[in-house]
């Protein structure tokens, strides 16, 4: 190899490549300040308006509402799984002290998360939540082939740092928004839903009133927390994919407003609470995308 190529391939990168390569993924500050001041004036208006919304949209025979009610969930809690896919793959082979941990969460996580989607599906289709019983031996087999997949992917694969990076933005929105917030906030806050409201609506609330510990689940919606998981696949695309990038941008914000508005139309919900779990998926979005960005610009920096 002569000097000349040697010298080209170690040579730092210019200032002006680091630059792009650091902020291809960066959300833009002005983006999130009208974000904010979109959701701020929607979350005034909807503490006024969120009764006559739900009057004049709700239908409870809406086929849109059905099967957002149906399989609105399942995308995102399939995201959550291939997320946590790709961190146990990364990690078990560069980790072998985490690799007993990992392995015992992964067999959790998608247990549990595969029970839940499966039970979707059979709901939807025949009207029952309770398949176990009935077809337990053929979730116990797909299980056991997951598995085996994915110690085999663990021992020839590893992503990449881009696919990484978001599958570990995918879990922090979720832990964040679908267990912390929603979870959290839903059995204290008792807000009953529109479609279980009485004849008169003497038991509606608006959003910023709770009514402590109740039967009521309204508030906020676990449903659009889902829908939004998928926020993250806006980072996949290379900085050059502008094309790409924006595709994905229009196909993840169509699912997460039609999994929110289709939320309403069954009666569900209310539009306050589609918009409070919206904002926080975002928000956790900005904080999760911020801070591994930092991470990255710090320890690209300790190279140059």
């Amino acid at each position: 190899m002569s000097e000349s190529t040697r010298s080209d391939r170690d040579r730092p990168e210019s200032n002006s490549n680091l630059y792009s390569r650091r902020n291809s993924n960066q959300i833009p500050r002005i983006g999130l300040i009208a974000l904010a001041s979109i959701w701020t004036g929607l979350a005034i208006f909807f503490a006024f308006s969120d009764l006559s919304i739900s009057q004049a949209v709700v239908d409870d025979e809406s086929r849109f509402g059905i099967l957002t009610e149906s399989y609105g969930e399942i995308p995102g809690l399939a995201a959550i799984v291939f997320a946590l896919f790709v961190i146990h793959t990364n990690h078990a082979r560069r980790r072998l002290a985490l690799e007993i941990p990992i392995w015992i969460f992964m067999i959790a996580m998608t247990s549990l998360i595969g029970y839940y989607a499966s039970a979707l599906f059979y709901s939807a289709l025949v009207g029952s939540f309770d398949w176990f019983a009935e077809f337990g031996q053929w979730f116990w087999l797909g299980l056991a082939v997951s598995l085996l997949v994915l110690h085999v992917a663990t021992r020839t694969y590893r992503f990449s740092d881009r696919i990484s990076r978001y599958a570990r933005i995918t879990v922090g929105i979720a832990v964040v928004n679908v267990l912390i917030f929603v979870q959290t906030i839903k059995p204290l806050w008792g807000r009953v839903r529109f479609r279980d409201l009485d004849a008169s609506f003497a038991n509606f609330s608006p959003w910023y009133l709770p009514q402590g510990v109740t039967d009521a689940s309204s508030f906020p919606s676990g449903h659009a927390a889902l829908g939004w998981v998928l926020l993250p696949l806006v980072l996949l695309p290379g900085p050059r994919s502008h094309g790409l990038r924006i595709l994905i941008a229009v196909v993840v914000a169509g699912w997460g407003l039609g999994v929110a508005t289709g939320r309403v139309v069954a009666g569900a919900h209310y539009a306050s609470d589609v918009l409070f779990s919206s904002g926080a998926a975002f928000l956790a979005f900005a904080f999760w995308h911020s801070r591994l960005q930092r991470n990255d610009n710090s320890n690209q920096g300790k190279f140059q």
